[in-house]
């Protein structure tokens, strides 16, 4: 169940379409260039800075290191004798074992499960001769800027001591991406097994989730309106994520169940092509993993999450679209017709859904009540208060963490609204890291989607188109999630989603080679 494996035909290139009016475009062609196709630009730098000299030295040193070390010399010998060894892939079955570790470990034993990780990826580079650090993507760049915003917030904060510790989480947080960097960089395989894997995680949670609302779960009295009518409640399932809460749960299942619905979208494509018993079997299949993703997610209660949902929906829809009306394979006007008709069904089945259960209609409906639900009011509260935050202390922020954030707050928030983050995530990494990681922010979100635009049209193979846009539309759900809430804060939340932004910067940089070529 790799949801990677379609013909290389299944989507195939065209020939024009967005690079062409992108790369001509006298507003975006310059910028369109620089982050679809300055790869190379950023390793000429990374290979002219100083850092860039200190690291290549000291990693060429900790060769001659290991090539004069009795221990790597006895393990290799024990290798040689078991060959069964050279082809375990140690790396990726370890993150595996951690995103697993992950669904079930408080924050404190996943800390210390990720400098295990980023131990046996140092070892992997060292023992292989393979440093992910040459092959850099402006992706990369932007991560690097991230962290550095976090550095100098930490540098100026006047509050250092919690500063300090919140800058000791945001360097597990981007270890994680290195590491995940290392592992899919030199091994493509591990790259869709590891998607599959956190789709498998995601079903595990799904059926969790499933026992707790049949067992009729008890929600805590933070997670609803404790003012509306108890026949309107909903029961919110919140797997096994420590610490239990459904917007956990929600943000750990949004990216899975969307890349469930671009695979089931592939897979349909295949089914066109080829009626099959194989084509017919893997379609139902995925649509089916989509179908209880999807519920999961929807069960959660979360009202990000049905944000998420919606954008995650509109993106693989109109992607779809778009290859069906461009692309010559399906010249057939019903072809199109059923893509209407699509759209029209969906739209009757969610109101239909909404209209079996008045309390999943009444929490979507919540949505739009403003200042009448309570959650809603609070989190405007906490918003006005941040925005203050942000006019002082607009340029180096005040610290990463929220126990820096905490400090400060109390000097703008509203009397009876304490929080412990803004409720979002582009106005926390503001208020705790200034412009500069409102800067890398945005420029991470602005390369994904140019990349994601050259990639539409781009003349990759099918696998490689299908494993980046899986990760795109996980990576809009992070997105559109993370601007209503910052559960991205949370540990197996943040390392899923950098998983994910490791992936499609390896995808894209591959993709990127074989057109040169």
């Amino acid at each position: 169940m790799t949801g990677s494996g379609l013909n290389q035909s299944a989507i195939p290139p065209t020939v024009g379409g967005f690079p062409q009016w992108l790369d001509g475009s006298s507003i975006l062609g310059g910028l369109y260039r620089l982050m679809v196709h300055g790869d190379v630009l950023v390793n000429r730098v990374w290979q002219q800075s100083m850092l860039g000299k200190i690291v290549n030295t000291l990693r060429d040193w900790m060769y001659r290191c290991v090539d004069s070390s009795l221990f790597f010399k006895v393990l290799g010998r024990w290798a040689q004798q078991v060959p069964c060894l050279s082809t375990i892939p140690f790396l990726p079955v370890a993150i595996g074992l951690f995103f697993l570790l992950a669904c079930l470990a408080n924050t404190g034993l996943m800390a210390m499960a990720m400098c295990g990780l980023a131990v046996l990826a140092l070892l992997d580079g060292l023992i292989y001769r393979r440093c992910w650090l040459n092959h850099l993507t402006v992706i990369d760049a932007w991560v690097v800027l991230y962290f550095a915003s976090a550095l100098v917030a930490t540098c100026f904060s006047s509050v250092q001591p919690h500063s300090m510790f919140g800058l000791g989480k945001i360097i597990l947080f981007v270890l994680g991406y290195g590491v995940f960097r290392q592992c899919v960089a030199f091994q493509p395989v591990a790259l869709r097994w590891l998607l599959a894997w956190l789709v498998v995680l995601g079903l595990w949670q799904a059926g969790v989730g499933y026992l707790q609302l049949h067992q009729q779960a008890l929600s805590l009295a933070t997670w609803q309106d404790p003012n509306i009518n108890p026949e309107l409640k909903l029961t919110r399932i919140f797997g096994t994520l420590k610490p239990l809460n459904p917007n956990l749960l929600a943000g750990f299942l949004v990216p899975v169940a969307g890349m469930a619905l671009h695979w089931a979208g592939v897979r349909l494509y295949d089914l066109l092509q080829s009626i099959s018993r194989q084509t017919v079997i893997m379609a139902a299949l995925w649509a089916a993993i989509a179908v209880m993703l999807l519920w999961a997610t929807a069960a959660t209660g979360s009202r990000g999450a049905y944000l998420a949902i919606a954008a995650m929906a509109g993106t693989v829809f109109m992607m779809h679209g778009h290859w069906l009306f461009r692309r010559a394979i399906w010249p057939q006007w019903w072809l199109k017709v059923g893509w209407v008709m699509l759209a029209v069904g969906m739209i009757v089945g969610v109101l239909g859904l909404l209209a079996t259960s008045d309390a999943l209609r009444h929490r979507v409906m919540s949505i739009f009540s403003m200042y009448e639900d309570s959650s809603i009011a609070y989190r405007f509260h906490v918003y006005q208060a941040s925005w203050r935050m942000i006019v002082d202390n607009w340029l180096l922020g005040i610290g990463p963490g929220n126990q820096t954030f905490t400090q400060i707050y109390g000097l703008y928030q509203t009397p009876g609204y304490n929080a412990l983050g803004t409720y979002s995530v582009p106005l926390e990494i503001w208020v705790e890291q200034g412009i500069l990681g409102l800067i890398a922010y945005a420029g991470l979100l602005l390369t994904v989607l140019l990349r994601w635009l050259h990639g539409l049209d781009s003349q990759m193979n099918g696998r490689l188109l299908s494993l980046g846009l899986a990760c795109f539309v996980a990576l809009v759900g992070v997105f559109v999630y993370g601007w209503f809430d910052t559960v991205w804060y949370r540990p197996i939340v943040q390392w899923e989603s950098w998983l994910l932004l490791a992936c499609f910067s390896v995808v894209t940089l591959t993709a990127s080679r074989e057109e040169r070529v």
